[in-house]
């Protein structure tokens, strides 16, 4: 009881640290985890999980290239096919809300290259208390 408690102590302040962040995190993957390999079978049902995904984001591969003075976006197929032949799922992209087209082009682009389109990066700033506010 005293780790749920602790829980919803963390849950109620106004902002956590890192480490708080990350732990909670790590109990809460832990939980759904264990929940699922412990409830039981239903009849005709398996208890095999779903095939996991495992994608990169665009930040890194944005400050990489930004570096070498060129544009992340002018690269995306060299690095959408290097993702792919490390065997990477899907590339997760900033949501471009002025230019929605934009978004569906990527689609298009991971698809191409034999990747999924999973996710978009919102901004949502839901580890700031006032500014999950204004999100939610």
């Amino acid at each position: 009881m005293k780790t749920f408690d602790s829980f919803k102590s963390v849950l109620n302040s106004e902002s956590i640290d890192r480490r708080q962040f990350i732990k909670w995190t790590l109990f809460g993957g832990a939980l759904v985890y264990f929940q699922r390999v412990l409830e039981p079978q239903s009849a005709g049902q398996d208890n095999k999980f779903p095939d996991n995904l495992v994608g990169s984001n665009i930040y890194g591969w944005s400050q990489y290239y930004q570096r070498q003075g060129m544009s992340v976006y002018e690269r995306l197929p060299e690095v959408v096919s290097a993702l792919r032949d490390c065997g990477y799922d899907y590339l997760e992209n900033f949501m471009d809300l002025n230019n929605p087209e934009n978004n569906a082009k990527f689609a298009d682009i991971l698809k191409e290259k034999g990747l999924k389109p999973v996710s978009l990066y919102v901004g949502a700033r839901l580890h700031e208390k006032e500014k999950a506010d204004q999100t939610v």
